[in-house]
């Protein structure tokens, strides 16, 4: 089973190390990070990629940003849900994902955090089915 962990950034370089250190360190490691930023002009991407050079091009996916005209007055509000769109859109696509979970680039997620989602997530596909 995978789970995709959508990652929508945007200049979140002072937060996005741990976030991405308390993905790595999850008791479930059944999962894959779908990431895409939005246009950071900080140290966000790089550090994206250093965290796929470590974890492999398969563990994180790094999607390209959409491409913006800096005249567009487009509300943070609206670039957030497109970019998180994107990442389902794409993981949709892809197909291999059983379960899909989303991630902001503060979050910082308790170790167990998937094994627990993922253990209700269960109890209520027994109750209501998949």
């Amino acid at each position: 089973m995978i789970i995709d962990i959508l990652l929508a950034t945007y200049n979140g370089e002072k937060y996005l190390r741990e976030q991405l250190d308390s993905l790595v360190g999850q008791t479930n490691q059944d999962w894959r990070i779908i990431a895409r930023d939005d246009g950071s002009n900080d140290a966000t991407v790089s550090i994206l990629k250093e965290y796929q050079e470590k974890l492999g091009k398969d563990k994180l996916i790094i999607l390209p940003p959409a491409e913006r005209n800096p005249e567009d007055n487009i509300p943070a509000w609206k670039r957030i849900i497109h970019n998180f769109s994107a990442l389902a859109e794409w993981s949709k696509n892809d197909g291999n994902a059983e379960y899909v979970m989303f991630s902001d680039q503060d979050d910082i997620w308790h170790a167990d955090k998937i094994e627990r989602s993922l253990t209700e997530q269960h109890k209520l596909e027994e109750k209501y089915g998949k």
